[in-house]
């Protein structure tokens, strides 16, 4: 135990580094050796394995295979870890399984969840390990708060050929909401004919407040307002947008659209839309006045941006998320 312990506080990497000081800062984050632990079991490290210091990830632009969410409500600010597991490890199938395995160990906290993530897995993922060794980048990424049992699992959706993507979305949804009816149908089948899969997803601690969420960029010429999707004519993106871009033209390639489900009734739950931090660029200062202006802008907690970028963090994604019923949130992703 003490020669894992001393391994764990010696990181060879500076993102992990990084990002493992951050975490330590903040005002709840657990004792050092339950931190780095659960870091590790993000990340599919075994005892005595260091953070791998090659750059393969699709997690972040640089390939770093680990971000810090800062998420701002009115009520306070949560923190959580993302994690792209097994990016340590050269042989796909090898890597594949120790994501299968990281995975497992996180959907043990909320048992309730595991019916939920094996449908995610069976209907958005090639099957078998043998499946997911074909997958690039890996087959999913992890997520888990500081505090509690809530956590992520988010699958890979550029696979296979582009016209089967929607399809597998719309068979997933069938299988994992209770009520699955024409509104959603029609939902689909508009994201079908604007949007480009990314990513699916199922997050939450328990059936009464998971989501199904449905991650994807918009095609050329296409708006958001072709999707109908109810949370996203909220004012607050138009606040979020105009401050954030404070230019008439984005890349599309910057900015990824989500939508969540409820797992308990079925409906539309929230929508959300991140900004590659990356594709605008800003000094570390500029960005926690952005967001200090932001949370007040829309009455939501500060964020405590400045003292994280000043140890060393990078900004890699800012986004604002909106609920059915009008509750904003605001988010900042973070790369070491």
């Amino acid at each position: 135990m003490i020669a894992f312990v001393d391994t764990l506080r010696e990181p060879q990497c500076s993102w992990y580094a990084v990002l493992y000081r951050v975490l330590r800062a903040q005002p709840r984050a657990p004792a050092p050796f339950e931190l780095q632990q659960r870091l590790h079991e993000l990340l599919g490290l075994a005892r005595g394995e260091q953070p791998a210091c090659q750059l393969r990830s699709a997690l972040n632009n640089d390939g770093t295979p680990l971000q810090l969410c800062l998420t701002s409500s009115a009520e306070s600010v949560r923190v959580r870890v993302l994690a792209d597991p097994g990016v340590h490890v050269t042989a796909p199938r090898d890597r594949a399984q120790v994501a299968e395995r990281a995975l497992a160990r996180l959907v043990l906290r909320a048992p309730e969840l595991a019916a939920p993530c094996e449908a995610l897995l069976a209907h958005t993922l090639p099957p078998g390990l043998d499946g997911w060794a074909g997958l690039p980048h890996g087959p999913l990424w992890l997520a888990q708060g500081l505090e509690g049992a809530a956590f992520a699992i988010y699958t890979a959706g550029r696979w296979g050929a582009a016209e089967e993507r929607w399809a597998r979305v719309a068979s997933w949804l069938n299988a994992v909401l209770p009520t699955p009816g024409e509104a959603q149908r029609e939902l689909v089948a508009a994201l079908s004919d604007h949007a480009e899969l990314a990513s699916c997803a199922i997050e939450g601690s328990a059936r009464a407040n998971a989501r199904a969420k449905v991650y994807f960029r918009l095609r050329p010429g296409a708006s958001a307002t072709d999707l109908k999707i109810a949370p996203l004519r909220d004012p607050a993106f138009q606040i979020f947008l105009e401050r954030a871009v404070e230019r008439e033209t984005l890349p599309r390639s910057t900015v990824v659209l989500s939508v969540g489900f409820s797992l308990l009734s079925g409906a539309i739950s929230d929508a959300k839309i991140d900004l590659c931090s990356h594709c605008l660029p800003r000094s570390s200062s500029a960005w926690s006045c952005l967001t200090d202006q932001l949370a007040a802008a829309l009455a939501l907690s500060p964020l405590p941006l400045s003292p994280a970028l000043a140890q060393g963090a990078h900004m890699a994604f800012l986004g604002l998320a909106v609920d059915s019923q009008g509750a904003r949130r605001l988010a900042v992703y973070l790369k070491g």
